[in-house]
């Protein structure tokens, strides 16, 4: 929708304008909406300050976290489908920020699986820099970019693993799995140390090249006005 706006404008003003879309996704809306101007390749907007380095090893039990989940519930996922990133045996422990209080609406029938611990009052990127695989699920309601959730905990270090459709978005700098592939995928990545550190590897080289703050801020100085 903001893309047809804004491309209408451009149409009746005749602005002068280059694109600058966040991903692949955002630049096939530019063109199907009949942007005439100037859509330059996909680049990330986001940025983020790479973290402390950290030790390509997991712990014992792998760590898994998810932050900021959806406060309203028809935008939320379905517990159903919480549960199956978020792991409710003992094989993990999982770590989740919640200062909005999410976590008891979705337990009100059932106690909380006793691996899981609710985490309060921590800023997001310490929290992330503990947290060995995170869990950047989010609502199809919030579309198809990347969230701040997301970002810091690349940026922290931490294995993301988030839905298919951020593909575009990460490339192989994350690991994808559906609910249902979820919990295999986290069994291999966490079994295996070897590809454990290269898909850490993967995601510091993305936080280094595509979220960088003076990286981008070049970018954005190097672009024709």
């Amino acid at each position: 929708v903001v893309a047809r706006q804004r491309v209408g404008r451009e149409l009746r003003d005749g602005e002068h304008v280059e694109w600058l879309p966040a991903h692949a996704g955002v630049a096939e809306a530019l063109r199907a909406a009949g942007a005439s101007a100037t859509v330059l390749p996909p680049r990330s907007i986001d940025v983020a300050d790479h973290g402390l380095a950290r030790p390509s090893v997991v712990s014992r039990p792998p760590v898994v976290g998810a932050a900021r989940l959806e406060k309203i519930g028809k935008n939320r996922l379905p517990g159903a489908q919480l549960v199956q990133y978020l792991p409710v045996d003992r094989a993990y422990a999982v770590r989740v920020l919640d200062d909005d209080e999410v976590v008891p609406k979705l337990f009100r029938k059932n106690p909380m699986p006793p691996s899981w611990t609710v985490v309060t009052g921590v800023p997001l990127d310490v929290f992330a820099a503990d947290v060995d695989v995170f869990a950047g699920y989010a609502p199809d309601a919030w579309g198809d970019g990347a969230t701040w959730p997301m970002v810091t905990a690349l940026a922290a270090g931490a294995v993301l693993l988030v839905d298919p459709r951020h593909r575009p978005v990460f490339g192989d700098a994350a690991g994808y799995a559906t609910p249902d592939e979820a919990r295999a995928t986290l069994d291999a990545l966490t079994a295996d140390p070897v590809a454990f550190a290269a898909q850490r590897e993967r995601g510091d080289a993305f936080v280094r090249s595509q979220l960088d703050p003076a990286a981008f801020a070049a970018y954005v100085r190097g672009l024709a006005w």
